[in-house]
């Protein structure tokens, strides 16, 4: 098998290129792949004369020629591009399919699931659940785009996170924000939504020590009003009812160092911290249970004077 380095093409079992976009490394070690096969790169229209086929493949790579342990098939008349690819417990299969739209739509994600993946070869999602309803208010004329960009699998439910961006605009404070939704596993019904969280959610961490919280804590990038200046927003979600615990926002010109990085650590321990590195050099730690109650009060007061 090719090089999972992002893109990459290959045969597989057939002379058209399949390429790969996305994959996702289970706990068992196995992979589960997306990809379209017979995409024609340099066709002017949007959709190819003969279609795409849309495999999703669970693979072995701990063993020699990583064999193909099932695969999906579904024949689209454009590419299609799964954001989120999640083999179930029960081996069911949940792909996510973002929508861009104009004006204020109604749904903004396809949830397709397949429910048996015994099959080695079956063709097309057993059903297909519209969600993720667009919660940015915008003009009839205008186009937005709503992608899921992280997903979590816990023991009863699925996580799944959306981002809603206003398209053909430079950034700016109401053109972008984002919503996570959890998914029952049995059915897959809707258990709860967050409110609108600001700015892009690109990471999405589970902390899980039994007895003390269930929470997800939640990074994000939004613009400040009235500037084009990027900050951090930290979100603490609690786990059972969608509720937002907490939400700060780190302005880098207040603060007066910009950060680098920023990551939690010892998530399933009761010493779950935030940490964040700053160009100069500094490291700040803050535990979550210290987050929640007070926020980043240790590190800046926001809007006013750096407290240390």
């Amino acid at each position: 098998m090719a090089s999972l380095h992002l893109p990459c093409q290959f045969c597989l079992s057939s002379e058209m290129p399949i390429n790969i976009y996305r994959y996702a490394l289970q706990s068992n070690g196995q992979l589960l792949i997306a990809a379209n096969e017979g995409e024609n790169h340099d066709a002017d229209d949007e959709e190819d004369e003969d279609g795409v086929v849309a495999k999703i493949l669970l693979c072995d790579p701990l063993k020699p020629s990583s064999p193909i342990l099932k695969q999906l098939v579904w024949h689209r008349p454009y590419d299609p591009f799964f954001d989120t690819i999640v083999l179930l417990p029960m081996g069911s299969i949940v792909a996510t399919e973002s929508h861009h739209h104009m004006g204020h739509g109604e749904y903004g994600v396809a949830i397709h699931i397949w429910n048996s993946f015994g099959s080695p070869r079956l063709e097309g999602p057993s059903r297909t659940i519209e969600s993720f309803p667009t919660l940015l208010e915008v003009g009839p004329d205008v186009y937005l785009t709503t992608e899921v960009t992280a997903s979590i699998l816990t023991s009863t439910t699925l996580i799944l996170c959306a981002v809603e961006s206003v398209m053909d605009v430079a950034p700016h404070a109401k053109s972008h924000q984002s919503s996570i939704r959890a998914f029952g596993l049995d059915a897959l019904e809707e258990k709860w939504c967050t409110e609108p969280i600001p700015g892009s959610i690109r990471n999405l961490y589970h902390i899980k020590f039994e007895g003390v919280y269930h929470h997800f804590l939640v990074l994000s990038m939004k613009v400040l009003e009235g500037t084009s200046d990027w900050a951090l927003t930290v979100s603490a979600i609690d786990e059972v009812s969608g509720a937002i615990r907490r939400t700060e926002i780190l302005n880098y010109k207040v603060f007066g160092r910009r950060r680098l990085a920023c990551g939690v650590a010892n998530t399933e321990t009761s010493s779950a911290v935030i940490s964040m590195l700053f160009d100069d050099g500094s490291l700040c730690v803050v535990p979550l249970t210290r987050f929640i109650e007070d926020g980043l009060r240790d590190l800046v007061h926001f809007g006013s004077q750096l407290i240390r």
